[in-house]
Formats: C-alpha cells, structure tokens, sequence
C-alpha cells in the first residue's frame, strides 16, 4: 500500500526551527545586555565603595596626624578659615584624591591628594558642666574618585570643653574598695585606681610593683617600702581628656627606703606649663624606715610637678629629678632637713631650651605655709608664704641656684657672735637675692630659764604611752604606724636610736622653779633685721625687702596652685588640673546623692548586682539558664556551667550578639580552656556564683591560636603578640559577694565590670606574651594574668601579677575622640554625598 507524505511539513518544521533560533538569539542578546549592565553596575557599585573607602581613609590619615604631630594640632586650633592639607596615598589602586582649591588669586583650580579642612563659623555654642560654651568645630572633606566615579565623605569634629566630663573606658585596674597588692612584684597597664567608692585606710604597693599607666589614684594613705612602687610616666596627658597624666594619693604618701616616680616621656617643643605630668598627695609626704636611698622623682629631665599638702623628710634623705615642689597647706611647717644632701633639680637644659616661654624652668619649692631646711641644694627658687626656717651648720648646708622670696621671716638656728649674723655656712650658696621682711638668728634664752636635754622613760605615762607595736598602735587610735616608733599622748611619732633603748632624749625648757613650760615662753628670737637691711647682704648675698620683690613674686604662692585651683573647685575652674574622685565616680558610673554629693553605689542597670537585675540582662531567668548546660563540643549559644570542668579544651563561637557564659560555683582545674572567638560577635559573661581555677584560662581566640600546643592546651614556649589597642569584645558581670580565685598560674581575658566581685589572683598567669604600644616598657616576653580592664569590688594581685591593658571592643566611649596636642575633640558626624 503506497502512502503519500505532506509536502507542507517541510516548511513547517524550517519555520519553527527559524523561529525558536530567533527567539534563542533574542534570549541570549538580553542575557549578554542585562550580564553587561549588572557587570557595569557592579564595577560603578565597586567603585563607588572604593572612593568611599579611600575619601574616610583620607580623612582618617589627617585626624592620625592631628594626634601626633604637634603642627598638624596647632594648625587646626589656629584655624580662621580654610586650609588644604596634602595626603598622599599608599596605593594608586585606591584611586585618587580630588580637591577644588582656591587659589591666591580668588580662582577655583582642581589639584589631587589635598583635602580640604574649613572653619564653621564664630559662634557654635555646647552646653557643658560649666554652661553654654563657645567650641570649635571644624569640617574636614575629602573627594576620592575611582574610575569614573567619585564620593565625597565630610567629617564635623568639634573641640571638646575644658569642663566636659565625659565617661571614659574603663581602664586597666580599678577598685571599688580595696588592693591587697602588698607581696611581691605585680604590673599593672592603663590605669589603677584603687578604693572608688569608699577609701580604705592605708595601701601598701610595694618590693618592685610598676606601673605603666596614664592616671594612678588611691583613695587612701600610701606607704611604699621595699624595692618601692615604681610610676612610669611616659605620656605628658592621660590619654582621655586635657588632664596631664597624674598619680593622686587622697592621703599620706609614705616612702620607706624605696622610690617612685621615673619620668620618661618626651614634652612637646612648645608644651603648656599646666599640662605637666604630676604627683598630687593631699596629706603629707614623709619618709621612714630607712634614710637612705629614697627617690621621690628620677627619670630623663622632662618636667614633673609635685603638689602636696604638706612634707616631712627631716631624716630622710630624698632626692628628686627635674620638679617643681608645690606645698599648698598653709598651717603647717614642712621639713627637708635629712642627714644628707637633698636635692630637687630643674629641667634639663635642652628641655627648658625647646620652649620659648617657659613659666618655670624647675626646681623651684612653693610652700604657703612655713619651710624648714637643713643640708639641701635646690637648683631654682625657694618661695615662702610664712617663715623659712634655716638651721644647718654643717659644709654641706643649705644651697639655693636662684631667688629666696619668704612673705614673714628668716629664722637661723644659731648666731656669730663676732659679727652678730649667723654663721655663712647655714646658708651657704644663694645664686639670686633674699627678699624678705625680717630676720632672726639664733634663740636666747630668757633670764631665768634654763634649757636641757631630759632622758624620759619608756614607761606608759602621760608623755609617752606605750612602745609601737602594731596592735598597741591601733589600739590607741594612731596613724601611719612603723617599727622603731613610740606613740606620744598626741599621737606623734617619738623615734629612738635603738629600738632597744631604755630612753629617750627630749628637749626641755623650765622655768626657776625647774617647771617645764613651751619653748615660746622660755626663749626669745634675736631679730638682726636692721644689720641686715642696712648692709644690703647677708654674708655677701644680695638682700632686699620683700617691698621691693619682682613683679612675678607679687604672689609667693601662686593662686593657681593652691589645692582649690588644682581641683578645680567652684571659683577656680579654670586652673584645674588634677583628676578628682568625683571625676572618678562619674566616669565609673557611681550614682552620688543629689543633695550631699556623696556616693550611693554602683548604676546597677550597667553592673547588675542581684538575681533580678542579672535575670533582666541576660534576658533569661536562672533556672531557664541552669537548663543550658554545657554537654560538650562548640558553644554557639548562652551556656551554663556548673560543677568541675578537667582537661577541657572548650571553643566559643557564638552565633549571635547575644551569647553569654554563665558560671554558678564553677571550677576550672588541670589546664581547662576556654577559647573566645569575640571577632564577629561579643560574649558576655556572667558570675552568679564562685568561679575557681587551676592551671587554666579564658582567652580570646586571637590570643588562643598563637599559644596553644598540638595538644590544644595553652604552651608556655609559645608567646603571643598583644598590643593595648586590640580590641576585645568579651565583658564580664557578676552578682553581689561572687568570687574569682585562682589557685595557680592562670590568665583570664575580657573587660570586668564587677564592682561586687572579688578577684584573688595571688599567682602569677599563664599566657606568655609580647606586650606593644602605649603602656609597653619592654618587648620582652612576659607572662600575663590578665588581658583587658577590669572593675572590681576588690583584688589581691601579687607574687608576679601582671595586667596587659587592651580596649573594651564595641561600645567603647573613647572611639569618638581625636587626642592632639592641643586638646581633644569630638567627632560629631559623618556625611556622604
């Protein structure tokens, strides 16, 4: 059978092969179109963020320079309209910067790798602590362009006020109450602060403890013994504010054969008299124990000033560096009269040469009250409100570079009789001129009275209680107690030659009828004010009345430097310089009552104190908590740990924002790990019990990977690299009476803010460590107990404790500042257009 075939599917099937060709090809010209304008779109999108990139980059290179050099600050502060700072940057691949410059003739012409940097206005008022305040502010733009495409980012800063207190990160070591740091060495970074919320009455840091830090204030009395505390001080500010860097003792300070400060910073070329760094003690400076060795300032001539209440080396022998001594008590006789030379020196020569106008070129002693001086050399002026007392007859005696300048009178211990002046050795050296108002040399002894050396007893009596033990003397209510002592009925201290001596000899004056009575009754001054003021000299050095004094000495004791002008008290604001405890307190976050100014204790919405405030940060209750127990492998989440944890290698890698590590009476024995991955992610953690451990750490991963051994534990032949500006992103809290203790060599890692935690870390850590940046003094390795800050309720850190001070990562309040030479600013904002 023959079949006949369709002639017209022929062209059918040529048709529809055309036809799906035609539409393949419109199919794939679209797919080439959109492939090219994504691929357009995304080299504009690249560029653009490249642009945006390089112009913050720009920006942040000048404000890098604005911190460190001192020029690049001035201009700024100098500023009255628009400069065009050249950046130059280090890869063509980053693109190009591009400036619209205006030029001396008023024309506008495009010039590369300049930014521009303009002045907002005269009047661009802030409201601070002191009222509304005229500031600074300052824009910075910079345009980068990338291909074709361009990005122009704009950064406002403004100059922060002299009276802003802004709270700044919390910093190396700091106490609510207490630091047992009384054994052996310890190192501390940053900061310490010790005693914020309520003072103690005497700290003890002493046989080699260092500390390399910006601010050190103890609220409390001071006794340093042993090899001595030694106060790096590299920085001439605190790194926080226009404060200088200081160390404020709220009591006595008390050097018993040891030192203190090492000035090693480099001042400014032309650095502002008032922002040198400091020693302020409120009570008395005095020596004890030993008389020797004692060094009160050394380090590398760069100025130093010491303010304090008060000062007693009258056997002590104590020599300072390149200071000026402030002594602002004014009812009181300050003594340095040691048994050997005593020197306070001024600057070095190539700093007081590298400013055009000093205030002071150093060495110069301030006191508002009276001065007693015996076998001394001070190298500049010797300036006394009241009287100035000079009893020393031996040939090393008193020797002054510059001017005497005394608002009362000059008192010698002893006259010549030949001449009817005091013998030229008492004062031995002036290089300038005395002016004073009268003189005295030598007592005499009222007829009828008599003057002895009377041996009395060392038997309880009204002169004399009892000898000094220690508990005898805080039994009696005495102060600054120290061996060799013997407490008088008015609580001073009465020394001896011998501790095993039966008597002590004290000076007495008695009447005819061998009563004794006060020196003041039983001996008149000799006054040789006329012979004196008539001959124009004393012993060949140049007197003047005090009438007839500089006009720079118009005030003996400058106003400036009086402890309401150094605090900054209402009436001085301007002058102040030293950091308060109220600074402290705010900047901790301590609530203080509205009406006595006194603290009431820690914000408890920042550092949660009890179940329900901890409960509230977590966002979980206890006992939702105690059912997240740790089963093993990678913690993602929140986790809980209770119980013993051994031989443990456990890795934190949280998934989210929100992860914290919960600790209920925990212990971390034989060499237990816990790795903290806090790059993507912050961890918190929390204490809602004791936490103990053993051998054993919590580090950050950073930190972990570059010391752990094949075995995965910490390997002490390994060393990590640390510096202070790494940030980390792990912060611990902890619920009221919640303990650390670490029984033997651990590290731990984070920022602490547990005011109500105590932390005994008596061992030293774990982690073996290069420590870089700010607060290093060596690239030594060394082994760290602790890397981060920490807020504590107390501590006990010895035997080789050391703190390596690293930022608290996000949410830290110093990011938005830019330190220079002439004051901080405040970034306000960014724009992009």
């Amino acid at each position: 059978m023959k079949t006949n075939k369709n002639s017209k599917l022929k062209g059918s099937v040529l048709f529809t092969v055309v036809s799906v060709m035609s539409l393949l090809i419109i199919f794939l010209t679209g797919t080439l179109v959109l492939a090219a304008s994504a691929n357009k779109r995304a080299h504009r999108t690249y560029c653009t963020s490249q642009a945006e990139y390089t112009a913050r980059a720009a920006i942040e290179s000048f404000t890098e320079a604005m911190s460190h050099n001192p020029d690049v600050a001035g201009a700024i502060v100098n500023l009255t309209g628009t400069i065009y700072p050249y950046v130059e940057m280090d890869s063509s691949g980053m693109g190009k910067l591009v400036c619209d410059v205006k030029q001396a003739d008023g024309s506008i012409a495009s010039e590369d790798n300049r930014i521009k940097v303009e002045k907002l206005g005269d009047t661009n008022y802030y409201y601070t602590s002191s009222g509304w305040e005229n500031l600074q502010t300052v824009k910075v733009t910079a345009t980068a362009k990338v291909g074709k495409e361009e990005k122009t980012v704009s950064l406002y800063i403004r100059k922060k006020g002299p009276n802003e207190i802004k709270p700044s990160p919390l910093k190396g070591l700091q106490t609510a109450g207490g630091n047992k740091a009384d054994l052996t060495e310890g190192t501390y970074t940053g900061a310490l602060v010790v005693g914020a919320l309520q003072a103690a009455d005497t700290y003890s840091l002493n046989n080699g403890t260092v500390t390399n830090s910006d601010l050190n204030f103890i609220n409390g009395n001071l006794v340093v013994s042993g090899d001595g505390l030694i106060v790096n001080v590299k920085h001439a500010m605190d790194g926080e504010n226009e404060n200088p860097a200081g160390t404020v003792i709220m009591g006595d300070l008390t050097m018993q054969n040891s030192k203190l400060i090492n000035v090693d910073y480099v001042p400014a070329a032309d650095f502002d008299h008032n922002n040198i760094p400091y020693l302020f003690v409120e009570g008395e400076i005095k020596g004890g124990g030993s008389a020797n060795g004692m060094e009160l300032v050394n380090g590398n001539g760069a100025p130093f000033n010491i303010y304090a209440g008060s000062i007693d080396f009258s056997d002590a022998a104590m020599k300072w560096k390149s200071a000026d001594l402030y002594l602002f008590k004014n009812d009181v006789v300050n003594k340095i009269n040691g048994t050997k030379d005593q020197e306070l020196y001024g600057w070095t020569y190539s700093v007081v040469n590298k400013t055009n106008n000093p205030q002071t070129e150093g060495g110069n002693v301030y006191t508002r009250g009276s001065l007693e001086l015996y076998q001394v050399q001070l190298h500049g002026n010797v300036r006394v409100e009241k009287d100035l007392i000079i009893d020393a007859s031996g040939v090393d005696s008193v020797r002054v570079d510059g001017d005497i300048v005394v608002g009362g009178g000059i008192y010698f211990g002893k006259i010549d009789p030949n001449t009817g002046l005091p013998p030229a050795n008492q004062l031995k050296e002036v290089g300038g001129t005395i002016y004073c108002d009268h003189f005295y040399a030598g007592n005499a002894i009222k007829d009828g009275y008599t003057v002895e050396q009377q041996p009395v007893p060392l038997t309880p009596q009204a002169e004399v209680i009892t000898r000094c033990t220690k508990e005898a003397w805080d039994e009696a209510g005495g102060q600054d107690w120290m061996p060799g002592a013997f407490l008088s009925s008015d609580n001073k201290i009465l020394k001896l030659a011998s501790n095993d001596a039966e008597t002590y000899e004290q000076t007495v004056y008695k009447d005819a009828t061998g009563t004794i009575v006060p020196e003041d009754v039983a001996v008149d001054k000799i006054e040789i004010t006329d012979t004196v003021f008539g001959s124009g000299t004393l012993n060949g050095i140049p007197v003047r009345h005090l009438s007839a004094r500089p006009s720079e000495y118009t005030q003996i004791y400058p106003v400036s430097k009086t402890k309401e002008a150094l605090l900054g008290e209402p009436g001085y604001e301007q002058y102040k310089i030293v950091k308060t405890l109220q600074e402290i307190r705010e900047s901790l976050n301590i609530e203080l009552d509205e009406l006595t100014g006194k603290p009431k204790g820690f914000d408890t919405t920042i550092y949660p104190k009890n179940q329900n405030q901890m409960e509230t940060k977590i966002g979980k209750t206890f006992e939702e908590l105690r059912g997240l127990g740790y089963t093993g492998g990678t913690v993602k989440s929140t986790t809980y740990f209770t119980g013993v944890y051994s031989q443990k290698v456990i890795q934190v890698e949280p998934a989210s924002d929100d992860v914290w590590l919960v600790f209920e009476d925990a212990t971390l024995d034989a060499g237990t790990v816990i790795a903290i991955n806090d790059q993507d992610h912050p961890v918190k953690i929390a204490l809602i019990g004791d936490l103990n451990l053993n051998q054993s750490t919590i580090v950050t991963k950073f930190v972990y990977d570059q010391v752990k051994g094949d075995d995965g534990k910490i390997d002490q032949n390994k060393v990590a690299v640390i510096n202070d500006t790494d940030k980390i992103n792990v912060v611990w809290y902890g619920v009221d009476a919640t303990t650390i203790k670490c029984s033997n060599d651990c590290t731990l890692s984070g920022t602490a803010k547990l005011p109500f935690t105590f932390l005994d870390m008596a061992v030293q850590g774990k982690v073996k460590a290069k420590y870089l940046g700010t607060y290093a003094t060596t690239t030594d390795a060394q082994v760290y107990a602790w890397i981060g800050g920490a807020l504590l309720q107390e501590a006990k850190t010895c035997n080789n404790f050391r703190m390596a001070y690293c930022e608290e990562g996000s949410g830290s309040s110093s990011s938005s500042d830019i330190k220079t030479a002439a004051g901080t600013y405040i970034i306000s904002h960014y724009d992009q257009y």
